[in-house]
């Protein structure tokens, strides 16, 4: 849906004064330099993760009846099992005869839901910081209908 930029909309907002509760670290140096046990990712690990066991999707027969060609890219959280805790489509887009993508809005057919679960099975070589294994994000990309498939 496009909206004009001459619309106006007239609803007042309003803002209270909210504040965010601070905990103080005291003397805590392990608090004071953020590292913590609850550290869930690291910015920048060493060594990113690495697909180790990938899961091809299936390709839903109502997809395949109409040979629809389609790619899917997954946002993935990695653990540093590298196991997938989670999975949510980024980008998808729908593919001619002649290999051009065109991006769309959404994907029909289960080909989405094949895609979110092949990534959420798939396995992974966990990213490593400091020599030690941390959760970390990547993506995957899934194509349907193309030789692959």
């Amino acid at each position: 849906m496009v909206v004009p930029n001459d619309v106006v909309i007239e609803e007042e907002i309003e803002f209270d004064e909210g504040t965010l509760a601070i905990e103080d670290p005291g003397d805590d140096e392990r608090l004071l330099e953020g590292n913590s046990e609850t550290t869930t990712a690291a910015r920048r690990p060493d060594t990113n993760a690495r697909l180790f066991r990938a899961v091809q999707p299936d390709y839903p027969s109502s997809a395949r009846k109409q040979r629809i060609r389609a790619r899917v890219r997954v946002s993935v959280l990695v653990s540093k099992t590298g196991r997938v805790k989670t999975a949510t489509v980024l980008k998808r887009w729908r593919l001619s005869e002649g290999g051009q993508a065109r991006p769309v809005a959404r994907l029909e057919h289960g080909l989405e839901e094949a895609a979110l679960v092949a990534a959420r099975r798939s396995r992974f070589r966990p990213a490593q910081h400091d020599g030690t294994p941390v959760s970390s994000q990547t993506t995957i990309t899934f194509e349907f209908g193309t030789s692959e498939n």
